[in-house]
């Protein structure tokens, strides 16, 4: 009996390339692409007379929500090499003023989105991951007192 399963190397699901070894390199090379394309915009939209203070919002609102969508759930598979390709391109844009000379280098700001998603599933126990989480024990001790 023939199977008619198709066998592939990578899948999209839910926005995020997974290859078939685990490697993000797929999906960082995609998340650079898309990236790309939306600094054409905002040359346009510079071009176009945008004021400086609006194009650092739109940057953040399009680039910088594509760069950590999902980003706690793939992070972990990505190489050293795959966050410094994504931490040049965010330089490049602090150099082209796209955005804030202040933007956190790409390790902090996935930091960031780490932390706020740890906060939110601790916070609601109604959160599908936080089931995951070991209850907190209370530890009492006791203890032999001294003469």
């Amino acid at each position: 009996m023939k199977s008619n399963i198709e066998s592939v190397s990578s899948i999209k699901a839910q926005g995020v390339t997974i290859s078939s070894q685990l490697l993000m390199s797929g999906h960082v090379t995609t998340l650079l692409n898309s990236c790309a394309s939306v600094q054409y915009a905002l040359r346009t939209l510079r071009a176009h007379g945008m004021r400086q203070d609006c194009l650092h919002e739109v940057f953040r609102s399009t680039v910088l929500a594509k760069l950590l969508y999902a980003s706690p759930a793939w992070l972990g598979f990505c190489s050293a090499g795959d966050i410094n390709k994504l931490d040049r391109f965010l330089n490049r844009c602090k150099s082209l003023n796209y955005c804030s000379q202040t933007t956190s280098h790409i390790a902090e700001l996935f930091d960031v989105a780490d932390q706020s998603l740890f906060k939110i599933v601790l916070s609601n126990s109604h959160h599908v991951l936080h089931r995951l989480l070991s209850n907190n024990k209370i530890l009492t001790y006791n203890l032999i007192s001294r003469s």
